[in-house]
């Protein structure tokens, strides 16, 4: 960890450092970077779209009107504008964060420009638009968002002296193209689900994302079952098993599998392991059943894959 940033909150917008933590004005763009104790911290009306990345030991509570969630070690949330937020942590220990918090007029401007055709924006280059609710309030994790990896990524490289010399218009920029190409993505797939009332679809969404994330966490740990995916994600079995089909095309038990296959392929190519020993990694209850689902999905043996390699 940069020392830069201890006992420090840094906006490389403005290059200032200072050792308070005074409230953000409602018409700046902020990109913060601190580590350091903050027991408490608040926005009401602020209008702005905050996106806050931890790259904290502990847990740091989430609290909005619409929910309350702890943001873990390499998570991010997205807060839209018009949403108040409040952050509460434990006083004896560091917050490690990068965040942004954007402005109505900037966000209304790139909401402009997104939703407008090419020759409109010729003829009108400056105009803004009214913010509508693009992004979806969530805690995500970073691994496996691409805006999260933008993010997980700039804070290794804020630790660096390459920081200094970004602009922080540039990364702004960058950083709103993918969350909106992300989230456009996300939008699309809740539209596959069943329903009619959109903010329940969302927070079907929401809910069989937390089931998608725990697959990606645990299939080499342990075998999972429909009835634990539908407690880790606070769906009925039947409700998450439609919904997940509906958003990634396919049952939980074969996204599980395409996921024990892919790390399959990627363990015999480093040649590290025997097929037996990848077989018990992931979880197989033996090796023909091993060998039979490889040779499905990749047309060839996992020994003859070895060979040819």
């Amino acid at each position: 960890m940069s020392s830069k940033y201890l006992d420090r909150y840094y906006n490389h917008f403005s290059k200032s450092r200072r050792e308070d933590h005074n409230p953000l004005a409602k018409d700046k763009n902020y990109l913060m970077r601190f580590n350091t104790f903050l027991p408490y911290s608040y926005a009401r009306q602020q209008n702005s779209l905050s996106l806050v990345y931890s790259n904290s030991l502990s847990p740091m509570n989430l609290v909005t009107k619409e929910r309350s969630s702890k943001l873990k070690k390499g998570h991010f949330t997205i807060i839209n504008p018009n949403t108040d937020w409040e952050f509460l942590c434990k006083e004896e220990e560091r917050i490690d964060v990068l965040s942004f918090v954007l402005s109505e007029k900037l966000i209304s401007k790139f909401s402009h420009c997104i939703h407008t055709k090419e020759t409109k924006l010729l003829e009108a280059p400056f105009e803004v638009s009214n913010y509508d609710d693009l992004f979806i309030e969530n805690t995500y994790k970073a691994s496996y968002s691409e805006t999260g990896k933008f993010m997980k990524n700039l804070l290794k490289i804020s630790n660096s002296e390459d920081y200094e010399l970004l602009e922080p218009n540039e990364i702004v920029l960058e950083l709103l193209g993918v969350l909106y190409q992300e989230q456009s993505n996300y939008h699309k797939r809740i539209k596959l689900i069943k329903g009619k009332k959109e903010g329940t679809k969302r927070e079907v969404f929401k809910r069989t994302l937390v089931a998608h994330d725990y697959l990606h966490d645990s299939y080499q740990s342990k075998n999972i079952d429909i009835e634990e995916l539908s407690l880790i994600s606070g769906l009925s079995e039947y409700h998450l098993y439609s919904s997940f089909k509906a958003i990634y095309q396919q049952t939980p038990h074969q996204y599980l599998n395409r996921l024990r296959m892919q790390k399959a392929k990627q363990l015999i190519n480093s040649g590290k392991m025997t097929i037996s020993e990848i077989s018990d990694t992931l979880q197989f209850p033996d090796l023909p059943t091993f060998s039979k689902l490889f040779k499905k999905t990749y047309g060839i043996t996992p020994s003859k894959l070895i060979y040819s390699i």
